[in-house]
């Protein structure tokens, strides 16, 4: 069961106030087999929480967002999730914003109570687990130069601490918290829209990592698992709103390559694929639509192994979809 209130409050011209709070209780029954188990079998959890935001008028050109966010659950105690952002725009055609926050992921069953068996217990759980943390900065700039043509450019820095690890403690697996990572990033994106029945949107995404492990970890993989992921993303899209009711969205996207994590296993290479629907609103409830995906190769690689040699491929897909709205 999940319990949600809202309330938001117009102080005066300057504040805009949003409260509330939230409970949720969950059980599960688990039942063990000669290779997994959970301890305990059967759990009862609770999360209750609130939080508060204050959204500020400074002046005619700048706002402020400030707020908390308080929960309590029953593995790690209170964890807290503050935010604060600060947007200016000094005309109608700029808008420079930043922002700082702190969020959580907290700890479940996987981390806390499994149990993996080989003869003996092999992967165990830890009580202790604590939660993942994230402390997040963002700075970005919007233009529009003219009606038509928009620009936007963001950066971040991603401070996580405190991530899952899989401690070797001599032939048994413990469940830790000995990783820590310092991401880097940005995206470059544009929109041009020409004619309003046509709308252009290109955008280029790259990432890193940083990673390193507490002294005293001994993780199995060292954390190479969590830099599976593309240093770059590009994407272009089109809509179009055709004659006839007719509504066409095209879009090719090229996707770096994944990076050698294991020595001896192979690389994701790059890829370029492609996708488009073409929508008919047989009236305003009604539309039928015509959906492919991948369609510039019969397949492509999507994942290979870093422990086997096992790929996943996806292939090219070709789909009808109706939808009704009332």
């Amino acid at each position: 069961m999940d319990l949600d209130l809202q309330q938001r409050w117009t102080a005066n011209t300057r504040h805009t106030v949003s409260f509330g709070g939230t409970y949720r209780i969950s059980a599960d029954r688990t039942v063990a087999s000669t290779l997994l188990a959970f301890e305990p079998a059967n759990r009862v959890t609770n999360v209750f929480g609130g939080f508060v935001q204050d959204e500020i008028a400074l002046s005619r050109t700048v706002m402020a967002i400030a707020g908390v966010k308080l929960e309590r659950n029953d593995y790690t105690g209170v964890e807290w999730q503050p935010s604060a952002r600060l947007r200016w725009m000094p005309s109608r055609a700029h808008t420079v914003w930043a922002a700082v926050s702190r969020a959580v992921r907290m700890p479940t069953r996987l981390d806390t109570d499994v149990r993996a068996f080989q003869g003996a217990i092999v992967v165990a759980g830890n009580p202790d687990f604590a939660s993942e943390s994230l402390v997040a900065y963002e700075v970005g700039y919007r233009t529009t130069p003219i009606p038509s043509v928009s620009v936007a450019v963001s950066t971040f820095y991603h401070r996580y601490d405190n991530l899952r690890t899989q401690d070797l403690r001599g032939a048994q697996v413990v469940i830790g918290n000995g990783l820590n990572n310092r991401g880097r990033g940005g995206t470059v994106s544009t929109t041009v829209q020409p004619r309003a029945w046509a709308r252009l949107t290109a955008s280029y995404t790259r990432l890193s990592h940083n990673l390193s492990l507490d002294s005293g970890s001994t993780d199995v993989y060292r954390g190479l698992f969590e830099t599976i992921d593309p240093e770059y993303m590009a994407r272009i899209q089109g809509r179009f709103d055709l004659p006839g009711r007719i509504e066409l969205d095209v879009m090719t996207q090229f996707m770096g390559g994944l990076p050698q994590i294991t020595p001896g296993s192979a690389r994701t290479p790059a890829y370029n694929e492609a996708g488009f629907r073409l929508g008919w609103r047989l009236s305003p409830n009604v539309e039928l639509a015509l959906i492919g995906r991948d369609v510039l190769n019969a397949q492509h690689t999507e994942f290979t192994s870093p422990t086997s040699s096992r790929v996943t491929y996806l292939e090219r897909a070709l789909f009808t979809r109706a939808t009704l709205s009332f």
